[in-house]
């Protein structure tokens, strides 16, 4: 695990965060990108990755019971954070902002206690599923950058040790 001594805003204590996010498959990301994409509105956006923002901001609170929103803002979205005016950006600001009623409402509850939002066997399900599904032509893209890869390294490697063939 990767942890992170931050400096902490006057009257606070220092702030330990876990730094670890949350492990997504290249598909997964994908996947999640063009549905965001296909929302009409940021509002929209930003209620679509709630989960992620309420554990974040839940295992933040658990690791730093002293911390207030403009702690994990400096932390989880540092662009919100004006260095020069130590305030929060325009937009965190914001009547009605959806970061605000989400760090209300979270509990500090340490990570490791939390619901997962990745189910590391449902994915691993699904590849086999795929793998055992595919056809010859998708197993071929499958396999192509792997042989490609490794032909690359093997050039490398053979070109080291003065021996291309």
């Amino acid at each position: 695990m990767y942890y992170e001594a931050m400096e902490n805003l006057p009257g606070h204590s220092a702030l330990c965060t876990n730094n670890t996010g949350n492990p997504m498959t290249e598909d997964m990301v994908e996947e999640f990108s063009r549905y965001l994409s296909s929302l009409d509105d940021g509002e929209s956006r930003v209620q679509a990755q709630l989960d992620v923002l309420s554990s974040d901001m839940q295992a933040f609170k658990a690791a730093n019971p002293k911390c207030c929103l403009e702690d994990f803002i400096r932390w989880h979205s540092p662009k919100d954070w004006d260095e020069e005016k130590e305030c929060l950006s325009e937009r965190m600001q914001l009547q009605d902002n959806t970061w605000v009623k989400c760090w209300n409402e979270a509990m500090p509850i340490p990570v490791v206690n939390q619901v997962r939002l990745f189910n590391e066997s449902k994915v691993a399900e699904e590849i086999l599923s795929m793998l055992e599904n595919a056809n010859v032509q998708q197993m071929v893209e499958l396999l192509r950058p792997v042989l490609f890869t490794s032909a690359v390294l093997q050039v490398i490697h053979k070109g080291r040790t003065g021996s291309l063939w």
